[in-house]
């Protein structure tokens, strides 16, 4: 066999493995590929809607249609679905199936804690009432002639019934 006869087998050979069998090629999700940590609503944009969900724990996964190639023939799949598996919300990876034994090794997300209240500072006690200084204040105005007699006289006995209470 000459050497350029060994060619052609070779190139055939190359050629299948790179275009892929259904054995050879992986299955690849409609519409596009998920990144780390991207949030179920991204996926769903990029992905289209899940065919199942199943959430267990802080763990779900969504199941997407695939693409699967045999040969030639490209077709669309739903019998035979990539699973999508979220971790608290976010893409974690991808997954043959649910499994429903899966721990998270990150601990969950821990919510901020609320502000503590903030204490109301005692309100001052009412200051006593100064009787000496309100009579004091009641002379000063009758001397410098600000008020009346009569009006002196009202409001002593007004100065002098709020002491009592």
């Amino acid at each position: 066999m000459k050497p350029s006869h060994l060619l052609l087998p070779v190139l055939s050979l190359a050629l299948t493995l790179a275009c892929g069998g259904p054995s050879l090629m992986p299955n690849r999700v409609v519409g596009g590929r998920a990144s780390s940590g991207m949030s179920e609503a991204q996926l769903i944009e990029r992905l289209g809607a899940p065919l199942e969900s199943v959430t267990y724990g802080r763990v779900k996964y969504l199941s997407f249609p695939t693409l699967e190639a045999q040969g030639t023939l490209v077709r669309f799949s739903k019998d035979n679905p990539t699973w999508v598996r979220l971790v608290d919300g976010t893409f974690d990876t991808y997954v043959r199936r649910p499994d429903p034994a899966f721990v998270p090794q990150t601990p969950p997300p821990v919510a901020a804690p609320e502000p503590a209240p903030r204490a109301v500072p005692p309100q001052p006690a009412a200051p006593a009432y100064d009787l000496r200084g309100e009579l004091e204040r009641l002379n000063k105005m009758k001397a410098d002639g600000l008020i009346t007699e009569d009006e002196y006289k009202t409001l002593r006995a007004h100065v002098l019934e709020k002491a009592m209470k």
